[in-house]
């Protein structure tokens, strides 16, 4: 049994040349796209465009400066050093009807324990909210940040905001003076803890008193304003202060912290007794090694670097 022969047709005469390669083409392309496409998932952008600021922001005068100033260690200028206030001088200032106390801490830590009526926030949301600005306004932070709330109630002013102070030592101070609070507060040897970033920007800072420990005179040599302490005791202390406060008798100086520098075991009473010593100013320690402290320094600078090396940023207008 024969097969009918196949009808064969020739593909040139139905489909020129040049439209089958053309058409070839066409589905190659689309089928790269595809696969691009699945291996591709939403939050895998390309590098380059990672590297791209984000639209809005790099003009923004009034962006919190915490992070870019602990890795550039830069002196904080723009802080309003009048913002601050002692927990007293908060207190006797303190009107029901007028006042609004702003906690500026995470959430996270709000959520842990807070003043009693105080109001989580953050600098955006009150500078988006206007009608605060006729209120007495009080911020609180940690008690490590006094001198970034300074530089945020500077600006608060600089937006219209007619009276606004920043609790010296925060959360620090307001536990130190057995406040009463919602929530279970850290113990105080957490609150005063520093880490190296923030000992070594506070270091930097001629508002700070940064005072060495005999067991930690290594530091003398690489740190500005590092005085030596002779000995970890309360009366040591109110000497530093008392030196530091009298350097200038025509302008006396009150420091925005003490910063102990000092590997010592410092228990919660220990600690209570050096705060009072040097009360209202928050007293800091940095507990860490010497090489702790210059292998986190080193690692902040490399970062540091490696953004200055990175996609220039359109210029502001105007």
């Amino acid at each position: 049994m024969t097969h009918p022969p196949m009808l064969s047709v020739s593909t040139d005469r139905l489909w020129p040349r040049e439209f089958r390669q053309l058409l070839l083409s066409i589905v190659i392309v689309t089928f790269a796209s595809l696969a691009d496409a699945q291996a591709l998932s939403p939050s895998e952008l390309p590098k380059v465009l990672k590297e791209l600021p984000r639209a809005g922001s790099m003009c923004r005068r009034d962006a919190p400066e915490t992070a870019a100033l602990l890795a550039s260690g830069e002196v904080a200028s723009e802080a309003d050093l009048g913002c601050v206030r002692s927990p007293a001088d908060v207190q006797a200032e303190w009107h029901p009807s007028t006042s609004v106390l702003f906690d500026l801490r995470s959430r996270a830590k709000y959520e842990q324990f807070h003043v009693e009526g105080a109001i989580s926030s953050n600098e955006a949301e009150l500078l988006a909210k206007p009608y605060w600005r006729d209120k007495n306004v009080v911020l609180m932070g940690g008690g490590t940040d006094d001198l970034q709330l300074a530089m945020v109630c500077g600006r608060l002013k600089r937006k219209g905001y007619r009276h606004v102070v920043v609790m010296q030592g925060g959360a620090l101070g307001l536990v130190r003076d057995g406040a009463s609070l919602r929530g279970v507060a850290d113990r105080l040897s957490d609150l005063v803890r520093l880490t190296a970033p923030e000992a070594w920007y506070l270091g930097r800072q001629p508002q700070v008193l940064v005072l060495a420990g005999a067991d930690r005179s290594e530091f003398l040599k690489d740190m500005r304003h590092v005085r030596p302490l002779p000995a970890v005791h309360e009366q040591d202390l109110k000497k530093a202060l008392s030196a530091y406060v009298s350097v200038d008798k025509k302008t006396p100086r009150t420091p925005m912290a003490v910063v102990l520098l000092t590997s010592k075991e410092l228990g919660d009473e220990a600690l209570l007794k050096l705060q009072k010593a040097v009360s209202p100013t928050p007293l800091l320690i940095y507990p860490g090694s010497y090489a702790d402290y210059t292998r986190e320094i080193a690692k902040q600078n490399a970062v540091w670097k490696s953004h200055e090396r990175g996609p220039k940023k359109t210029a502001c207008l105007g």
